[in-house]
């Protein structure tokens, strides 16, 4: 028996998922904690891609020239980060940054 697709919302997201998307926090709620830790990759990047307009929105709003964690983890980035390189470097590089950023940025 072939098992039916869920569709989340982009406003119905549960918190212990955004959290995990915004931060990588995994909850210590057990049951919440399990569904991140079971959820397949896939399911994960799909719901990454419902949601990311929002929650990149929310993120770079409140943290400019960086990104949450399921960006880093689900986009189909060029390449991967180094962990030492600033994440402005990289997503200078890779003309990553929001046009609101870059405004930003040469108001500085």
């Amino acid at each position: 028996m072939k098992r039916k697709n869920r569709k989340i919302k982009k406003q119905g997201l549960p918190d212990h998922l955004l959290n995990y998307f915004l931060n990588g926090n995994i909850p210590e709620n057990e049951h919440e904690a399990f569904e991140i830790f079971l959820m397949l990759d896939e399911r994960k990047k799909e719901l990454w891609k419902i949601n990311r307009e929002n929650i990149l929105k929310q993120w770079i709003a409140e943290h400019p020239f960086t990104r949450p964690f399921g960006f880093w983890q689900f986009e189909d980035l060029p390449e991967r980060r180094d962990e030492n390189e600033p994440e402005k470097e990289f997503l200078e590089r890779y003309d990553l940054l929001t046009n609101a950023e870059k405004l930003q940025e040469k108001n500085i």
